[in-house]
Parts: C-alpha cells; structure tokens; sequence
C-alpha cells in the first residue's frame, strides 16, 4: 500500500500479479505452471506410462491437481491412480500400496519434504521402483539428503540454474566469497531464486542512479527485459509483473545430493 518495491522468489501464486499492482513483481512459476510443465516433460521422457498422482488437500495441492489435470487433458494421459492425503500426513503404505497395486508407471508426488521422502521410501520398500515427479519445492539437499538410494528416480524442474551447471558453479564460487563454511551448507535453490529477485531488484535502482525514489525503481523493475541475473533471465513489463522463466527438466544426483538437468 506504502507504493514500496517488493519482489516475491519464494513461493508464487497468482494474486501477487493479477491484477497487477504498480510495486509488486513475482519471479518464478506459480505451482500450476511448474507442475504442468513438470509431468508434461516427464511424459515426454517416458511416453505412453500409466499415471499415479497423490496430492495434498489444501491450497498447494489443488494448484497442483489443476497443473496436472491440464497436461493429462493435453496429452491424454492414462491416469490410473489419483489420491488425497492429509496435510501433515507420515504413512503413506497405503496410498503407495495403491499406486502399485494399480500398475501405475510414472509417480507425481505433490507434497512438499517430509511427505516425498516417506512416499520414495515407502516405493522402495515395496521394489516398486517407477519414476517420481516432484515440484520444485522439493529440490533442496535435504530431501535427498533424507531418500538415500530411495530417491534415484527422482525429477522436478526449476527456472534457476542447477547448483552443477556452469552457471551454478558460478554462483557457487560468488556466494563463497561471502558467506562462511556454515551457512555455504545451507545453500540450496532458493537461495538462487532470493539473489534472482535481489539482483533484478538491485538493477532496477541502479537505472535510477542519482534520482532513486520507489516510484522509479518500480518503473525500472517493469522495464527488464530479459535481464540476466546470472543464475536466470527476467522480464517484465508495465502490464505484467510476473517473469516466468523457462523450466528445465532436472534428474536427481544422489551421491551428490543435488539436482542435474535431465
């Protein structure tokens, strides 16, 4: 209300950018997006497979029921499994028991840390070993972390660079210089997405130069265009303030405990 710049990188949903506030800008892909992007490019990965999903009943879940549903309509995929869990929900025997007894083939996890590590674990427990597809709010080391070998056939996608592209070695070698042993094992994506939103931010004042206001900053933020922030690109404009850059389809690396583009 204050007319402050504020950029949103963590968790993006529409009502940050529609309608389109003059300060607000949002960076990244809201759930439903990134979740059709996900099963879409997983469905090219494995084609024709039958389809199992296990969602979440909130917010989160629905967004990711309807990114689903979209591409299963798209590319007619063969869904023989779809289930609702509780938030906050730990065993997931029986749905995962379901899953398999279904002949499901390819796995669309919808939780977010926890609930993923117990469905993996819980598949491979069962020798049902099927791919996984996971958002984006999963592609922390943690969860790797916490899956082990339960975790091999894991995908998601991310709009910032993985950690072992050059781009993210890039990143990794700055962020280095700064921060201490400690917290350099804390970096994950969304330390990427909060420098993406800072540097887009941080650009839009320098543009400014001497006559930095709020009001020009949010002006200069509307006016990027395809700015590179060193680990993704940004647009926006006067009439959208939400840049969504490209997804890249991403394969977990267990040894490594990170993410590498599939």
């Amino acid at each position: 209300e204050a007319g402050i710049p504020t950029v949103a990188t963590i968790s993006v949903f529409e009502e940050l950018y529609k309608p389109v506030s003059k300060n607000v800008f949002a960076i990244g892909g809201d759930h439903e997006t990134a979740t059709a992007a996900l099963v879409s490019k997983v469905a090219d990965k494995f084609p024709g497979k039958k389809w199992a999903i296990i969602s979440q009943d909130d917010e989160y879940g629905e967004l990711v029921r309807q990114g689903f549903d979209k591409v299963v309509k798209a590319k007619k995929l063969n869904v023989v499994s779809t289930q609702i869990y509780k938030k906050g929900q730990a065993d997931f025997s029986s749905e995962i028991l379901k899953v398999k007894n279904s002949g499901a083939e390819v796995l669309m996890a919808g939780g977010v840390i926890g609930e993923n590590v117990a469905m993996a674990k819980e598949l491979e427990r069962l020798g049902y070993k099927i791919p996984m597809a996971v958002t984006y709010v999963s592609r922390v080391p943690a969860l790797l972390a916490l899956m082990g070998a339960a975790g091999e056939n894991l995908y998601t996608v991310d709009f910032v660079a993985a950690e072992d592209t050059p781009r993210g070695q890039a990143f990794l070698a700055r962020a280095k210089q700064y921060l201490s042993e400690d917290e350099m094992k804390r970096v994950n994506r969304y330390t990427f997405t909060g420098y993406n939103g800072a540097k887009s931010l941080f650009e839009a004042m320098r543009r400014c130069g001497k006559a930095l206001t709020w009001d020009c900053t949010n002006q200069q933020m509307a006016g990027l265009n395809n700015f590179d922030t060193g680990v993704s690109t940004v647009s926006f404009s006067a009439g959208n303030h939400f840049a969504s850059p490209p997804l890249v389809l991403m394969k977990s690396d267990i040894p490594g405990k990170t993410f590498k583009p599939a």
